[in-house]
């Protein structure tokens, strides 16, 4: 079965996503011998069913406790990971590996411990969208199949409107995360 790595430089904490059809749950573990001075990465699977399927997500599990936004997130991707061919009645293809693999990397990025999660989101080139919308704000960043990124950003109090291509680099987008509140 193939699985698909994500491409951050640096330790990720989501790290790959497949299909299963059975996982067997495996528990944290940190060494806590005294010669050991800092924990020990181990790789966790998380597995959610969606649409009848079984999704898995593996992770670099650092012994801290996860992400508020962690199962969310998981949920909303496993919910368009599992859509079908046609899943939007109008000829729409699965949703693209690589996408979703580049979306899980950037909210890793961007997000910390405690920011809201965004909304998961197909879009009909099979491609995905991560959304925020909150007090009278949106931020959007749209993953194309064919390595496109692109981020929108609009404040409906002040009429604040920003929206272009995102490069290599996604800090950026880091205080239009902050505005959203």
């Amino acid at each position: 079965m193939a699985t698909a790595e994500i491409t951050r430089p640096e330790a990720s904490l989501i790290t790959t996503y497949s299909q299963l059809a059975d996982l067997t749950e495996k528990d944290r573990f940190v060494d806590t011998r005294p010669e050991v001075s800092r924990r020990v990465p181990v790789e966790r699977i998380v597995s959610l069913p969606a649409r009848g399927r079984i999704i898995q997500f593996s992770y670099q599990d650092n012994g801290g406790p996860l992400p508020d936004w962690f199962n969310p997130v998981l949920r909303g991707f496993a919910d368009i990971i599992a859509l079908p061919d046609n899943w939007n009645g109008e000829g729409a293809d699965r949703i693209d590996r690589d996408a979703i693999n580049r979306a899980l990397a950037v909210i890793d990025q961007l997000l910390d411990r405690n920011a809201p999660a965004p909304s998961v989101v197909p879009t009909p080139d099979s491609g995905v969208q991560i959304e925020w919308h909150r007090g009278r704000k949106d931020l959007e960043i749209e993953f194309g199949p064919n390595g496109r990124t692109e981020f929108y950003y609009f404040d409906e109090i002040s009429r604040e409107e920003h929206e272009g291509p995102v490069g290599p680099s996604f800090s950026f987008l880091k205080p239009y995360l902050e505005r959203l509140g």
